[in-house]
């Protein structure tokens, strides 16, 4: 009798162990954030990331556009730095099963932004060598500061809705490149006589 006992404990010890919890080889759980993460902060999120992949793009193009050699160390600076914040961005969304595809939103407000993106993209695209320079330190100041708009703007909320510390740390990384972006493109500005309006 003993020796049937022992020979149902070694049958059904795989099986219970597989169906016990905490012992399956299921996939970890995602972490749960303490709030629903605020659709606005949502939007944010994927503009930013849309963002990111937008600066690591043009930086490409910028390369074959003969730049100074100042404006191309910048350059650098934006392929790479921007590249680690998507990557750091797109690590945080899959944990968390945040996803992050830009849509424009459905209405004539969309359709505008739409125009506005394509117009600038085909006015780089195609201006030449001494015109790209320009328009393109123009261009980047202005997204770096609505970057680093949303940016605050999503820190502030993502505080409130205590998502996480992962999101706060790509937000905090976020503002310091931002901030020194936009310094570094000031800079750069200044050849051109470009003078803030405030």
């Amino acid at each position: 009798m003993r020796l049937m006992n022992i020979l149902a404990v070694l049958v059904l010890a795989p099986v219970l162990f597989f169906f016990l919890p905490g012992c399956s080889n299921s996939a970890t759980p995602r972490p749960v954030m303490r709030q629903p993460l605020n659709p606005a902060v949502l939007q944010i999120l994927r503009s930013l990331a849309k963002g990111h992949k937008d600066k690591t793009q043009l930086a490409f193009l910028a390369d074959f556009k003969g730049l100074s050699k100042s404006v191309s160390r910048f350059n650098s600076y934006m392929s790479s730095s921007q590249g680690k914040l998507l990557k750091e961005l797109k690590a945080w969304a899959k944990k968390h099963g945040v996803k992050l595809h830009y849509f424009y939103r459905p209405g004539l407000f969309g359709k505008a932004q739409k125009i506005i993106a394509d117009d600038e993209g085909s006015l780089l695209l195609h201006s030449n060598a001494a015109d790209f320079q320009k328009r393109y330190l123009v261009m980047m100041y202005m997204d770096y500061s609505w970057q680093f708009a949303m940016d605050k703007a999503a820190q502030k909320q993502v505080r409130k809705n205590q998502a996480g510390p992962g999101l706060l740390q790509y937000l905090n990384n976020a503002i310091a490149v931002n901030k020194q972006s936009l310094t570094d493109l000031w800079k750069l500005l200044e050849r051109y006589h470009w003078h803030k309006s405030h």
